[in-house]
């Protein structure tokens, strides 16, 4: 018995290192032009599936930035493959862990923080003539993607720091946080501000084919700017709340491919 264990983790030692061999030597740029989402550009494609970096990438004329990874071999020992990704650019950088069986094409992400511009709030609004500013922080402890690159779950929180909103003029908001968590009954982001000048509590559902948003607003003090870019979402209530309700398609990752 002990001899047939021996043999079955020298054979395991030996499938890792001729695996690592290969990873080692085998050029990203040769996979990864098959691998990215199109339509996809890249100023160059370094080093090698183990360890290696795309450089200026953008996907769908939306500039992402540098891209590294770096897999850790010894990860294949459990039959999965475990990546640490970095994420560098102007406007956006971050980090995670990524996580996926060698037989299941569901993927985990973990330890997922960072930055980004306000610009994907803006294209979740779609609000024609007004502009939002400042910065989303982002703190995901985990989340998870099926087979069909779908979001099943997720925990954790994002920040939109310095937020603000400009019509003719801008007016500074403050600060709004969104906490994601998951249950039996799906994923659900409850918003709130952190103060500042907007007055904001709403919440994010998401189901299988689509989101929805619903916020109610209002000045927290009198400002006559705000209550001009409001008014473009809709009348107030009696107490002088604006409400908002978007709903849309909830995209997976692969549908960047069309």
């Amino acid at each position: 018995m002990l001899r047939v264990l021996k043999w079955t983790v020298l054979l395991l030692l030996g499938v890792v290192i001729f695996a690592g061999m290969l990873l080692w030597k085998y050029p990203a740029s040769r996979a990864l032009s098959q691998l990215l989402p199109t339509p996809s550009q890249w100023t160059s494609i370094e080093g090698t599936l183990l360890a290696g970096e795309v450089i200026g990438l953008s996907i769908d004329g939306v500039p992402v930035g540098d891209v590294q990874w770096q897999l850790d071999v010894g990860s294949l020992l459990m039959l999965k493959a475990d990546l640490a990704l970095t994420v560098s650019h102007s406007v956006q950088s971050g980090s995670a862990r990524l996580q996926r069986s060698l037989f299941s094409s569901a993927t985990h992400i973990s330890d997922l923080r960072g930055r980004a511009g306000s610009r994907w709030i803006q294209h979740i609004l779609q609000q024609p003539g007004v502009v939002l500013g400042g910065e989303v922080e982002f703190d995901i402890q985990q989340l998870w993607l099926d087979e069909n690159g779908m979001l099943v779950s997720i925990d954790g929180e994002a920040t939109w720091r310095d937020a603000s909103i400009r019509v003719d003029s801008s007016v500074s908001l403050g600060s709004i946080q969104t906490r994601w968590t998951t249950d039996e009954k799906g994923i659900r982001g409850q918003i709130n501000d952190l103060g500042g000048l907007l007055e904001v509590i709403g919440d994010v559902t998401l189901s299988e084919s689509e989101y929805r948003v619903t916020l109610a607003m209002k000045p927290r003090y009198p400002d006559a700017v705000l209550e001009q870019s409001l008014a473009l979402f809709g009348p107030s209530d009696k107490v002088g709340l604006t409400h908002v309700s978007i709903r849309g398609p909830l995209l997976s990752i692969h549908d960047l491919d069309t």
